[in-house]
């Protein structure tokens, strides 16, 4: 068990942690989720032990071993990639090295000394520990690993420093899970993932024996991965049973009961002030006054949580154009030897939300330049239709922008028409607020620079989008702020994002890229993963509510999947299936076991309210029978109390 106890962490004289406990058992998947700053990643490093707390103790149990993928900084070893992915193990490196050495001192040694014998045993020894342990299918394992999250073999031999900053962090990400820990804590695993390397981690981390605790963005992943979740917020750790989706249910009503006893409390304090007020001189009030005084000093204050600074923009109407709003023929593009389309068409109607998809290295982002005008295709044509006014976010919106710009000079570069006061007012509405629109560009965060873009893109006034991995380095309320934007935006969208649940909620068509060409379906992206799984061979049964079976992701092949295949699917699809429904039972029963609590509460209250009145104060005979019926509850209360901790504990 991995363990935090009374831990408390302050940063520039902010307190992040207060006196708050923790702890991850074996095979826990506890997703930490909470607004940014509010210390999740702190959280992480004080638990790997790469930072100290204020106060309160750290304890790992005894031959326990914790990884740790941070968000961002890893610096890693240069080498072959295989090499450096199988050296993770280092216990397997270890042995190695001495069933080496063993060996060239076995051939020194002449077979009738002593020694050699002593040798050959601790060779034998090493060997069979070497063996136990996984090394003879190390190599296999780094392998499967590497493929897995989107290395393909042809790489395997680059040297790790030839790759970009977004692969280093998939390196590093295939080097902690070849090293098995008992303990896997994941800082944002899937910020540089594409769609199909995401659905294989779920997969990975669906299996694995170890516990693993992931911050992460992606709605559809922590639905897919977690159990359990705490959230981290106004420096306490609250914890939920269930993953994502249960969380958010249960978070928003939680805030709500929290809310409505504040606001309950509030007015009780205030009629117990103006009580004390009004009889403060009163001798025969004293001793009901000190009562009150007494009471106000000792209660505990109920405080429901404070939302956070929100991104709140909406897309102006769309000006009217004519349909299609796009249309491309034979369209072709090389780099080298390498042909990403060749002959691709595609035709977009007005109103269309056009996800495209295809396997990493199909052409998504390349046909989305092509039809933004960014590139010249080595054949065939992309045109607008009459009217139409496109924007088009970049993947890297750095290359996009002037770096020599301050936040505001960028936007004012779109619209100089406006005043800055009109500038500052989108501005903030994007979360850039008072000196934050004199940062330089160049400083901007991920998440920073993809805000900015999309306020620019709101002054332009265009009626087709192209937008090519609009929620990289959004948190989770940003991409709900965009997903509804774009669902109310009256243009047109054709997109491109690795967030499932991102696209599975705006999509209505879906362009599958792949091969050089490009496919059109007239279904969003859930309904595409569902035909596409029927003609690979999946045969279960389709359940309202539930994503479907992610064999073209895992495969990022348009071929039927085996017969072995289909069935390992069928089988991981219905136990899915059944964690899911398990879970949601769970959440109810919670609800069930909170709104009891509350109704309890309430009459408890007010029967206390009742037995505080003056006249009711002094007449004993009433005071026993309200006590009476205060009893009950407040036993019943505590027994459900215990039941809620049972159940948020799993």
């Amino acid at each position: 068990m991995l363990r935090l106890d009374d831990i408390t962490v302050t940063f520039g004289g902010r307190i992040l942690l207060a006196d708050q406990d923790w702890a991850v058992r074996d095979r826990d998947r506890v997703g930490l989720v909470g607004a940014n700053g509010s210390g999740k990643s702190t959280l992480l490093r004080v638990a790997v032990g790469q930072q100290e707390a204020d106060s309160g103790v750290r304890q790992l149990t005894r031959g326990q071993t914790v990884g740790y993928l941070p968000q961002e900084g890893v610096s890693l070893q240069d080498g072959r990639l295989l090499d450096v992915v199988k050296g993770a193990r280092e216990d397997l490196t270890e042995l190695e090295v001495r069933i080496e050495s063993h060996l060239a001192e076995l051939d020194r040694l002449d077979p009738q000394e002593p020694r050699h014998g002593q040798v050959l045993d601790r060779l034998q020894r090493d060997q069979e520990a070497f063996r136990i342990g996984g090394g003879y299918e190390a190599e296999a394992e780094a392998g499967r690993v590497l493929n897995g999250l989107g290395f393909q073999r042809d790489r395997w031999e680059r040297a790790c420093g030839d790759f970009s900053r977004g692969w280093q962090m998939r390196i590093a990400l295939a080097r902690l899970l070849v090293q098995r820990p008992s303990f896997m804590l994941l800082d944002e695993p899937t910020n540089h993932l594409d769609m199909e390397s995401r659905a294989w981690l779920e997969r990975f981390l669906d299996e694995y024996e170890g516990a693993v605790v992931v911050v992460s963005h992606d709605r559809h992943f922590l639905d897919r991965v977690v159990d359990r979740t705490t959230e981290v917020a106004d420096g306490e750790l609250v914890e939920y049973g269930g993953n994502y989706t249960v969380y958010a249910a249960l978070s928003a009503e939680r805030t709500r009961r929290l809310s409505a006893e504040q606001a309950k409390q509030t007015r009780e304090v205030e009629r117990i002030r103006q009580f004390i007020a009004k009889f403060r001189y009163d001798k025969r009030r004293a001793r009901q006054v000190q009562s009150r005084i007494r009471s106000l000093e000792k209660m505990d204050r109920v405080s429901a949580p404070q939302a956070g600074p929100r991104v709140r923009f909406r897309f102006p109407p769309a000006p009217r154009c004519g349909s299609p709003v796009l249309r491309a023929e034979g369209l072709h593009k090389s780099y080298g030897e390498l042909t990403v389309l060749e002959g691709a068409e595609l035709d977009v109607s007005r109103g269309d939300r056009l996800a495209v998809a295809g396997p990493n290295g199909a052409g998504k982002s390349t046909l989305l330049r092509l039809l933004a005008g960014r590139e010249r295709p080595d054949g065939g044509f992309a045109e607008l239709g009459h009217n139409v006014i496109a924007a088009y976010f970049a993947q890297d919106q750095l290359d996009e922008m002037d770096g020599s710009h301050t936040v505001l000079q960028e936007l004012a570069s779109r619209a100089a028409h406006l005043s800055e006061e009109r500038l500052r007012g989108v501005l903030g509405a994007f979360l850039f607020q008072g000196d934050d629109v004199h940062k330089g560009v160049s400083i901007l965060s991920g998440g920073e620079r993809n805000r900015l873009a999309l306020a620019k893109i709101l002054l332009r006034g265009a009626n087709l989008l192209l937008l090519d991995e609009p929620t990289n380095h959004l948190d989770m309320q940003a991409k709900e702020v965009l997903l509804d934007a774009l669902a109310d935006f009256t243009g047109t969208v054709v997109f491109v994002s690795h967030d499932r649940h991102f696209v599975s909620a705006l999509a209505t068509r879906t362009l599958e890229v792949g091969g050089g060409q490009a496919t059109m379906y007239p279904e969003g992206f859930e309904d595409f993963l569902w035909r596409k799984a029927r003609e690979m061979g999946f045969e279960g049964e389709r359940v309202p509510g539930v994503p479907a079976p992610d064999l073209w992701l895992l495969t990022g092949r348009h071929e039927a999947a085996s017969g072995a295949r289909r069935s390992e699917a069928g089988d991981v699809y219905r136990d899915r299936i059944r964690r899911q429904r398990a879970e949601e039972r769970h959440a109810r029963e919670i609800e069930r076991t909170v709104s009891r609590i509350e109704t309890l509460e309430t009459e408890i209250a007010e029967l206390h309210a009742t037995m505080a009145r003056p006249e009711v104060a002094v007449d004993h005979e009433r005071l026993s029978e309200l006590q009476a019926q205060v009893d009950p509850r407040q036993a019943e209360v505590g027994e459900l109390y215990e039941k809620w901790e049972r159940l948020q504990g799993g």
